[in-house]
C-alpha cells in the first residue's frame, strides 16, 4: 500500500472503434486498440498493473448514437523497442483487445480509457497526484440480456422504473440524475475537477480538463441472505457524448447493459484527470476553481496469483462460465476502499481471423464483498465462443489516508 504521490500513474484515452453485434460471423464483434506508447523509469517492472474503462466520448452520430458495450481486456505488451542509435523508444505498447457484449443489430462504437500504475517505481517529474473522486455506486435492477430493461442508465436510484432507459436502439438519458463530482468543503461548494467548463467534443483530451472515469461492477447493496438479489454481469459505458449528455464540472452518467440473466449490479467508480507539480511553490497545478487532490492510498495486485495461472472459463450459459477468488490486500485500509478490475489475456491472444481456433473469453469482473482487509474477485465470461478461454485480472484499490 503506498501514497498515489509515490507510485507512477499514467492513463490516457483511446479513438472510437465500430464494433459488430456480438457473436458476429465476421469476427467483428471483437475489436484491437493499440500499441499504445507508455513511458515509464523502469520498461521491465513486474508490478505494472492496468485499468481499463469502455466510454460513448468519440462515438458518432447525433442525438442517438450507436454504442457498443465492449468488455476489453490487456492483451500482450510489445517492447521495450531501441532505436538505431539505441535509445529506448516506446518503452511499454499497451494493447486493448475488447468484445462488444451488445446485440443490437448495427453494432455500435467505443472508446476506451486507460490507466497505467505501478507501485513498484515512482513518478516521472514533474506529474502530480491526480485530481481524483471516487465512489461505490448503488445498485440497479437488471432483466435479462436481450430483453427489454436490460439496460440501466445510472445513478438510477431515484427513478428506478423510469421507461426511458430501456433497451436499444436509443437508450435516453434525461431524467435521471448524474452522478455528482459536486462536493461541500466547509461551507464552500466545489467541483473535483473545477469551475472551467470542459472542452467541447470531440477534441478534449484529458489535459484540458475532461477527467477519465474508470468502472468496475460491484455487488454493493444487493440485499443479504436469504434475501439477496443475483449479481448481474453488467457492463458499464461511461457516458460522455457531445449531443446526448456530455460530462460537466458537476457531474457524469453511465450507461450499463446486463450480459447476464436478471439481477442487481451496481459500479465502482475513480474519476482521475492528470496534473503537474509546481517545482517551486509544490503545490499542485489545478484547474480554476479545483481544490489540491487528495493523496489517495493505493494497493494493486493480480488475481489469480501468477504461480496459479489464470481462470478457465467456459462458454456463456454453461457450468463454469463464473470463477472468482479471494483477494487480500497487503494492509488494511483504514475505512473500505473503492477496488477496480480489468481482465489480461495471456499471451499471445488472437480473436481475428483467420485464427479460428483459439480459446475465447470475454470475462465481466465483479467486485464483490469489500472490507478493510480485501475482497471477493469474481467473473463471468460474456463470449458466447463455444470453446471458453483463459484470463487473469489486475486490481487496483484506492482508499482515503490516514
Amino acid at each position: 500500500m503506498t501514497p498515489m504521490s509515490s507510485v507512477f500513474i499514467a492513463m490516457g484515452e483511446t479513438g472510437a472503434l465500430h464494433f459488430d453485434p456480438t457473436n458476429s460471423s465476421t469476427h467483428g464483434d471483437w475489436q484491437t486498440f493499440g500499441p499504445i506508447p507508455i513511458t515509464v523509469p523502469t520498461p521491465a517492472s513486474t508490478t505494472m498493473r492496468y485499468i481499463i474503462t469502455p466510454s460513448d466520448r468519440y462515438t458518432p452520430g447525433f442525438f442517438n448514437p450507436d454504442r457498443a458495450f465492449p468488455v476489453g481486456g490487456i492483451g500482450y505488451e510489445t517492447g521495450p523497442t531501441k532505436a538505431p542509435g539505441g535509445k529506448l523508444v516506446n518503452p511499454i505498447n499497451l494493447i486493448i483487445h475488447a468484445r462488444n457484449s451488445d446485440t443490437a443489430a448495427n453494432g455500435g462504437y467505443a472508446s476506451f480509457f486507460w490507466l497505467a500504475i505501478d507501485e513498484g517505481q515512482g513518478p516521472i517529474s514533474p506529474a502530480g497526484i491526480p485530481l481524483n473522486q471516487k465512489l461505490i455506486g448503488q445498485p440497479a435492477n437488471f432483466v435479462a440480456t436481450k430483453n427489454t430493461g436490460d439496460h440501466q442508465v445510472l445513478p438510477n436510484i431515484f427513478n428506478p422504473a423510469n421507461p426511458a432507459q430501456a433497451s436499444p436502439p436509443a437508450v435516453q438519458l434525461q431524467g435521471n440524475p448524474p452522478y455528482s463530482f459536486v462536493s461541500t468543503i466547509g461551507t464552500t461548494v466545489v467541483s473535483t475537477f473545477g469551475t472551467a467548463p470542459f472542452k467541447p467534443l470531440p477534441a478534449a483530451p484529458p489535459s484540458v480538463g475532461r477527467p477519465l472515469v474508470f468502472v468496475t461492477a460491484n455487488n454493493a447493496g444487493c440485499g443479504v441472505s436469504p434475501n439477496l438479489a443475483h449479481n448481474a454481469a453488467a457492463v458499464a459505458l461511461v457516458a460522455d457524448h457531445a449531443n446526448t449528455v456530455p460530462m460537466t464540472s458537476t457531474g457524469f452518467k453511465l450507461i450499463a447493459r446486463n450480459t447476464d440473466i436478471a439481477g442487481a449490479c451496481g459500479f465502482n467508480w475513480v474519476a482521475l484527470l492528470p496534473t503537474t507539480s509546481s517545482l517551486v511553490s509544490r503545490l499542485i497545478n489545478v484547474p480554476p476553481g479545483a481544490p489540491q487532490p487528495l493523496d489517495l492510498l493505493v494497493d494493486t495486485g493480480t488475481c489469480p496469483a501468477p504461480v496459479l495461472g489464470p481462470f478457465y472459463f467456459n462458454a456463456v450459459g454453461t457450468s463454469g462460465d463464473w470463477a472468482s477468488a479471494e483477494v487480500q490486500f497487503n494492509a488494511p485500509f483504514a475505512a473500505e476502499p473503492v477496488v477496480l478490475l480489468t481482465p489480461q489475456f495471456p499471451q499471445p491472444y488472437l480473436p481475428n481471423p483467420p485464427e479460428t481456433n483459439y480459446s475465447s473469453c470475454a470475462p465481466v469482473g465483479i467486485v464483490q464483498n469489500v472490507t478493510r482487509y480485501g475482497f471477493t474477485l469474481a467473473a463471468r465470461n460474456s463470449d458466447t465462443n463455444n470453446t471458453g478461454g483463459q484470463a487473469s485480472f489486475y486490481w487496483v484499490a484506492f482508499g482515503l489516508p490516514d
